[in-house]
């Protein structure tokens, strides 16, 4: 007859176990934690990428719509040695610092008034649903300085302004500067080079590029823009 024998045991596992169950689940836990990490951030990437896309388009739709005499006159008289100026949220009011957070999170204008180039808006500013003219820059300041999902964009966005160059080659190099370059010395000291030369339709047209500043390893969004006379639109 045969006896079968029951042996347990009572030692429990030995450390080489221990270790080799826990590189074990390492090695297979840690790329799939790597995937998801890497799939997290691409999909912010994108998300984030999308906004200043949007934020872009939208800046020059508002760019498109403004009084050439105002902003060419503005650009003439700015710009001084350089081909260019740099507007942002800033010059949308006289004076920036008026610009100040409510008691309910917006922001309060209450002492604003909208910034003006020889006694003209430098912005066109529309009216509120009453007919009354809106003085305060708000409608400015929506589009260079919004605020999307509680972020404050207004010192991502840049407007650089030019006269009109049809030479495809100076817009394409003023893009891919704009892309890679924030540092504004560097962004000066380039841009001159690349608008030499006299520009076209002076009188009739004028050019500008949005810049979107998204994310400090990324390149930024730079969109290209005409304002013309009412007369070509």
């Amino acid at each position: 007859m045969f006896t079968i024998h029951s042996f347990k045991n009572k030692n429990g596992f030995t450390l080489l176990e221990v270790l080799l169950s826990l590189t074990l689940i390492f090695l297979i836990v840690f790329p799939l934690f790597r995937f998801f990490l890497q799939a997290y951030d691409y999909t912010m990437d994108s998300r984030n990428k999308t906004i200043a896309v949007n934020i872009a388009r939208n800046v020059v739709n508002y760019m498109e719509k403004q009084n050439i005499f105002v902003i060419k006159g503005y650009l003439d008289d700015t710009k001084g040695g350089n081909k260019f100026v740099t507007l942002s949220w800033g010059d949308c009011v006289e004076d920036e610092t008026c610009v100040k957070p409510s008691v309910d999170g917006n922001r309060d204008l209450s002492t604003c008034s909208e910034s003006e180039f020889n006694d003209f808006p430098l912005f066109t500013s529309g009216v509120d649903p009453s007919g009354n003219k809106i003085e305060d820059g708000r409608i400015c300041l929506s589009v260079l300085a919004p605020e999307i999902n509680n972020i404050d964009f207004k010192d991502q966005i840049k407007v650089y302004l030019t006269d009109y160059y049809e030479d495809r080659t100076k817009s394409d190099q003023l893009i891919n500067l704009l892309k890679s370059e924030n540092d504004q010395t560097a962004i000066i000291g380039q841009i001159n080079p690349i608008l030499s030369g006299s520009p076209n339709y002076e009188s009739q047209l004028m050019k500008f590029y949005v810049v979107v500043t998204w994310h400090k390893k990324r390149d930024n969004i730079v969109l290209e823009g005409v304002i013309s006379d009412e007369a070509f639109r």
